[in-house]
């Protein structure tokens, strides 16, 4: 007997199936495409502006906290400092230097801005960081198809009034541009992982850049992130593992993972620090109080965490090739990454290859030509050298030479006493280092 078939209406274009999250998350994109403004929306609206209110109100009332003073010292120092390239000094300029104990460079170059535009004040200090605040209160309105409406109204109101993060919105520090970015990135992950849309991508990846150009906390949200991404791909990378699949054919949560892991894998290259020592060079100088710290040419303390080389012991000039040489370097391996990706499916042998040979190459390019200040003469070995420096109050009125004789800049006039406490007594040190230990050695001279 043969049974009559009966062929079903296909009530979705999905493969996957009605109930399928990319199915649920195209019909929540095609309803937040539809432009309606409803009450829903109307009352989240609400929540913001009363949250930008509370932002707003007396922002210039407190004083100055002391981490605010800092970052935002710097801001104006660089708003202020002069243009190298098209008059734009908060991007180009000239008299400011980033250092790694100020956190990341986006607070900084973001209050340039507002103070480039707007002008300085204490309103105008803190208004970027009000912003970022308010925004993180309308950030659960993404999440309502997942959390429901009324349990993402409710988390809007509760960050609305929070008086944590009242206060930190209020704070000129960078604590609340990463706990907006933080849950910037997760609600992308969610919504990725519950759509498979590739803009969704693109977007967390200006977040990532933006995460770790503000705070070194990026690296804790990345790895709490990436653990995440990584379990909920282990099932398709098993496979992948086995030569049963091929990444190119895998699912979202896979390439969630490999987003986290390759763009921020650069960003990872200070954990060179933990083995430097092994390898006898110095690519991230150790702060000075901790010991080991390389030293400048000057004899000054090199700068925490910059790799530590002389224009003497390079064996290649590579520092003194202009800057376009080096972005057609970064262009030409570009090109040939992308020929070589879309040769094939990404197999164990063509990863490893991928992978394993420019870090090989790199790490042979570096031991080779970048050895560290170590204090010999490379025309002699066999000779130390001694650098000689002088600190403290009164250390400009002297100099010393090579030798470390040391001598009056202008000879003092007794009658007229030019050191800091007008009394002939001069205070400094003298500092000697040979590129890796130094000494100090404090000096009085009574005129």
């Amino acid at each position: 007997m043969i049974e009559p078939q009966v062929t079903q209406p296909e009530l979705t274009d999905d493969p996957a199936g009605p109930d399928s999250p990319v199915t649920g998350a195209a019909e929540i994109d095609a309803a937040d495409s539809s432009g309606r403004w409803d009450w829903y929306a109307a009352a989240f609206a609400v929540v913001v502006v009363a949250a930008l209110g509370l932002r707003l109100f007396e922002l210039s009332g407190r004083a100055m906290h002391y981490d605010e003073a800092i970052h935002l010292h710097y801001g104006w120092k660089l708003a202020n400092s002069a243009g190298a390239l098209l008059g734009w000094p908060w991007i180009f300029g000239t008299d400011y230097m980033h250092s790694a104990w100020m956190h990341g460079p986006f607070q900084i170059e973001m209050t340039a801005v507002i103070f480039t535009i707007f002008g300085d004040s204490d309103f105008t200090a803190r208004i970027g960081y009000a912003f970022f605040g308010t925004a993180l209160v309308g950030l659960p309105y993404f999440l309502r198809d997942h959390i429901g409406k009324h349990g993402a109204l409710i988390a809007g109101v509760m960050l609305a009034l929070s008086p944590a993060l009242l206060y930190f919105s209020r704070f000129g520090r960078n604590d609340i541009i990463m706990m907006f970015f933080a849950v910037s990135l997760f609600i992308l992950m969610w919504r990725y992982l519950h759509g498979g849309r590739r803009i969704l991508l693109y977007v967390s990846s200006a977040v990532l850049a933006l995460m770790f150009a503000t705070k070194e906390t990026a690296y804790l949200l990345v790895a709490i992130f990436g653990f995440i991404a990584f379990l909920a791909a282990l099932p398709e990378l098993l496979p992948w593992l086995q030569r049963k699949a091929s990444l190119t054919r895998e699912g979202t949560p896979v390439a969630l993972f490999l987003l986290l892991f390759t763009l921020t894998l650069p960003q990872w290259s200070a954990m060179i620090a933990l083995f430097q020592g092994f390898m006898g060079l110095t690519l991230a100088n150790p702060d000075p109080l901790a010991g080991n710290n390389v030293a400048n040419i000057d004899g000054s303390a090199g700068m925490t965490g910059a790799p530590a080389w002389q224009g003497a012991i390079l064996m290649l000039p590579v520092a003194d090739v202009p800057w376009i040489f080096h972005a057609a370097l970064a262009v030409a391996a570009m090109a040939i990454l992308s020929i070589v990706l879309s040769r094939g499916p990404l197999n164990r042998e063509r990863v490893a290859g991928l992978v394993g040979a420019p870090l090989v190459s790199a790490f042979a390019f570096a031991w080779i030509l970048f050895r560290p200040y170590s204090g010999v003469d490379p025309e002699d070995p066999s000779a130390a050298i001694t650098r000689w420096s002088l600190t403290g109050a009164d250390a400009g009125d002297f100099e010393i030479n090579e030798n470390g004789e040391l001598s009056f800049r202008n000879i003092p006039n007794h009658e007229k006493p030019a050191d800091s406490g007008k009394d002939n007594v001069y205070d400094f040190s003298v500092r000697a280092s040979d590129g890796r230990n130094y000494g100090y050695l404090p000096v009085t001279v009574v005129v």
